[in-house]
């Protein structure tokens, strides 16, 4: 009988451990978490065709034209940034760091690493 009121109390240890958890990181799971962990500030830059480049401040802005997108990839860079979003390579594109590209998701925008 006591072997059963330990198992039943670990049992129950381990559903209020999965709640908590669940409640204290509520949101998607890897945007949310990859944002959280994430220290650097979330950068986002535009650049056309033409080669103008211009950077958005407002990190939103720059989720809701990336769904437009038809491709995100992730880049091997030693640059600032970590995610190039396009429709066509000769085109304009969007230039991400992993804070922002996580934000986006976070935020449950329509965006997907390819």
């Amino acid at each position: 009988m006591v072997r059963i009121h330990r198992s039943v109390n670990i049992i129950l240890l381990i559903v209020a451990a999965f709640i908590l958890m669940t409640w204290v990181f509520s949101g998607t799971t890897t945007g949310y978490v990859g944002y959280k962990l994430n220290s650097e500030q979330a950068k986002c830059r535009f650049m056309s065709a033409d080669d103008m480049s211009n950077e958005i401040k407002d990190i939103d802005l720059c989720c809701y034209e990336i769904q437009k997108m038809i491709t995100c990839e992730e880049i091997d860079s030693s640059e600032e940034y970590d995610y190039i979003c396009y429709n066509l390579k000769e085109g304009n594109k969007y230039y991400l760091n992993s804070k922002a590209f996580n934000y986006c998701i976070k935020e449950e925008y329509d965006v997907a690493a390819n």
